[in-house]
């Protein structure tokens, strides 16, 4: 995923473009990792600028009633030390007087099909958002007369609908949706809680407790009232994978349900929902003229995809639990979780 700011000026027939991909996702498609640990890091990145630069600024595109706006600087913003990102800014510089203005991202379409860019487009007062995907890689702005005090009168094709709550809730409910869905840590986090739930009022209130903890810091967090930084965070959300899985073998050879898991549960739910934020801020982004119903909504989604993969997981497992060897299974599936986490913390750590 990744994430576009666009600044359209008419007074200087510019626009300002700002491009952020994830660091590995760009080193893996143009092979800038060096020494071979398939991590590519700002130093590697920095040797070979030129490249980075020569790909991204080739895949943005912007042209103003059909003829291309030439860019007249490029350069690579450092990123920060917990955000691993690859940042282009760009200006590109329009002969004619701003009318219909279309703004390309094509960046990584050729290698994943399934990336995308959320963006945020800034047009005087007006902000609007749209998702660059390979189905949809263009946006255009229609930019007509001007106001009696000289300010641009925008026209967007498509924003009007992007911008109504409708809108607005069924977007940010299915970017909900997808995100717990395709989220493999967040998955297994939520099936390890379900291997050895016998009864579902003890589930209710371990998933209760992950629901409430989570809301509280997706929205602080989203709002701002409370930061933490993702090097942080992501560890921390590998580290209570594993302890689930831990005790979820160590419970299993007791034969006991822990008794103490929502109190647990909901601790790592707060943790959780700052990653859930990070998300939401950085990858899809929040729309100033709609801030709280996107919030809401996604937040909405997350708990829809929360809730499908229980309804899906939980009644195959409890026919599994009449098994014989089911306790053997839980221990080798909460093994195989807990090396995975032990992964994530490793990669999140040592090798960002």
């Amino acid at each position: 995923m990744g994430n576009t700011l666009i600044h359209v000026k008419p007074a200087s027939q510019d626009v300002d473009l700002f491009a952020s991909v994830a660091r590995n996702d760009l080193g893996e498609y143009l092979k800038l990792d060096q020494d071979g640990n398939n991590v590519t890091d700002e130093r590697e990145v920095h040797a070979q600028r030129d490249v980075a630069i020569d790909y991204m600024a080739s895949h943005l595109r912007v042209t103003n009633g059909g003829q291309p706006c030439p860019p007249v600087e490029t350069r690579l913003i450092p990123s920060s030390p917990d955000k691993p990102r690859v940042n282009l800014m760009m200006t590109a510089r329009c002969a004619a007087p701003l009318g219909s203005v279309t703004i390309a991202n094509r960046i990584l379409f050729e290698d994943r099909g399934g990336h995308r860019h959320t963006a945020r487009i800034q047009l005087g007062e007006e902000v609007y958002t749209t998702v660059f995907s390979r189905e949809a890689p263009d946006y255009t702005l229609q930019i007509g007369a001007r106001h009696d005090s000289g300010g641009p009168i925008p026209h967007p094709d498509a924003s009007s609908d992007d911008r109504s709550l409708g809108a607005v809730a069924l977007r940010y409910t299915w970017e909900g949706i997808l995100h717990i869905l395709i989220g493999l840590d967040h998955v297994l986090f939520v099936l390890c809680l379900l291997l050895i739930a016998r009864e579902l009022k003890p589930l209710l209130l371990v998933v209760t407790a992950f629901t409430v903890s989570h809301s509280v810091t997706l929205v602080a967090s989203a709002l701002d009232l409370m930061i933490v930084p993702a090097a942080i965070i992501e560890p921390v959300i590998a580290l209570s994978i594993l302890v689930i899985a831990i005790e979820n073998i160590v419970m299993t050879r007791r034969d006991e349900e822990p008794k103490h898991r929502p109190i647990l549960t909901g601790l790592f739910g707060l943790v959780h929902g700052f990653g859930f934020s990070y998300v939401l801020c950085d990858e899809v982004g929040l729309p100033s003229e709609a801030l709280l119903p996107a919030l809401l909504t996604f937040n909405v989604g997350v708990e829809l995809g929360q809730l499908a993969i229980i309804l899906i997981a939980w009644p195959l497992l409890r026919l599994a639990m009449k098994r014989d060897g089911y306790p053997r299974a839980v221990q080798a599936m909460s093994g195989v979780i807990g090396a995975l986490a032990v992964w994530w913390f490793i990669e999140r750590t040592l090798l960002t």
